[in-house]
């Protein structure tokens, strides 16, 4: 897929001064990425996003479901990258099936090449290998809700927005851990562990009907987890055993949807009638486990703290506590939805997208976890 055009930087110039700019102007090719040009690729992003080289090169070829060829990219002449977009190949849960994907993501342009409609231009390519690649839906999220929310939703992206509800532990409540129980980090290079967290992931969210969040093989457990959940992974094994019974991820880094507040982006758990843990244990050790990873973040031990939490999620632990916002460990489940992520965007291709969204649009359990944003 390859097209060009002459980009002209001076329209405002009158027309004899256009005609000799016209001359220097820069021909751009817009084509899919090669396979040559992927550290090229890496050090274009890097100069835009100033943030770890490494980072940029695992979030490709730690992906599972990697593709350079929905890398679409704008090239001088000279072959210089000044723009990209690229297509994250991926399936979301629905209530009782799985829907294909197509996720934007790494949409970076030069700053003397923005507003010049370079990158509408290559999401519009995207969008168009999608239709013709039969995905039905594509989905993009964006932290820059107010400056690039007009860009997408002109291309026909709808928000569906992930609110959070607050949580508010209190420590000093908390009983001793039941030494029938441990909790560490997990260890995803053991494939022990990783086949109990991916099936206690899957069965979480197609019991609870998680519309919206990510389906995960072991492969993408031991590549893209393992790298992205960058504050760890913590785990409640039974210590005789050692089968694990629930994880939880937290999240330090802020987002302008969830300011500076710290985040529980996941819990699971196996559901009762499987675990040996009964929902009162299931409530302390959840606290536990905040206490122990929080402590190690910060380095600091505290008495009380506020997070934030995923709505779908709190629900679930609200359940665990019959209803009740308060627990008798210290946990505090708040009725005030704090915060909502409206940067969750989609856009259906087809006639079977238009289905999936509207299912996206009306659940009240509508979830992506952060850990797997493109």
């Amino acid at each position: 897929m390859m097209n060009q055009i002459i980009l002209d930087q001076h329209l405002d110039q009158p027309k004899t001064a256009q005609k000799k700019m016209l001359q220097h102007s820069q021909p751009l090719t817009f084509r899919s990425l090669h396979t040559r040009e992927l550290d090229q690729w890496i050090n274009f992003l890097f100069a835009i996003y100033q943030t770890s080289k490494d980072s940029i090169a695992s979030h490709f070829y730690l992906d599972p479901h990697r593709d350079v060829h929905t890398i679409f990219v704008a090239v001088t002449n000279e072959g210089n990258i000044v723009a990209s977009v690229r297509v994250f190949h991926r399936d979301i849960h629905l209530s009782n099936q799985t829907c294909k994907v197509g996720a934007i993501g790494q949409v970076a342009t030069q700053a003397e090449y923005r507003g010049k409609g370079i990158d509408q231009r290559l999401l519009q390519m995207a969008l168009d290998w999608m239709k013709q690649n039969q995905i039905p839906l594509s989905t993009l999220h964006t932290d820059q809700v107010e400056t690039t929310a007009s860009l997408y939703q002109s291309l026909g992206y709808v928000s569906v927005p992930i609110r959070y509800r607050t949580l508010k532990f209190h420590f000093s409540e908390l009983p001793l851990l039941d030494d029938s129980f441990s909790i560490r980090k997990l260890d995803l290079h053991y494939i022990k562990q990783v086949r109990q967290v991916s099936e206690i992931y899957n069965e979480f969210c197609t019991s609870n009907k998680l519309v919206g969040t990510i389906v995960r093989n072991e492969n993408y457990w031991t590549t893209w987890m393992q790298h992205d959940a960058t504050d760890g992974i913590y785990g409640v094994f039974h210590n005789q055993s050692q089968e694990l019974q629930c994880y939880m991820i937290p999240c330090t880094s802020s987002s302008v949807a969830t300011g500076n507040m710290y985040r529980i982006d996941e819990f699971c758990f196996k559901s009762l009638d499987k675990s040996l843990l009964n929902a009162s244990q299931l409530l302390v050790l959840f606290s536990q486990m905040i206490e122990k990873a929080m402590t190690h973040i910060t380095k600091a031990k505290t008495e009380a703290l506020e997070v934030l939490i995923p709505e779908a999620i709190a629900s679930k632990l609200l359940e665990l506590n019959n209803g009740k916002s308060k627990t008798l460990c210290g946990l505090e489940i708040t009725d005030k939805k704090a915060v909502e992520d409206a940067g969750v965007m989609y856009k259906a291709m087809n006639a079977e997208g238009e289905n999936v969204l509207k299912q996206l649009q009306s659940s009240a359990t509508h979830s992506l976890f952060r850990t797997d944003l493109y």
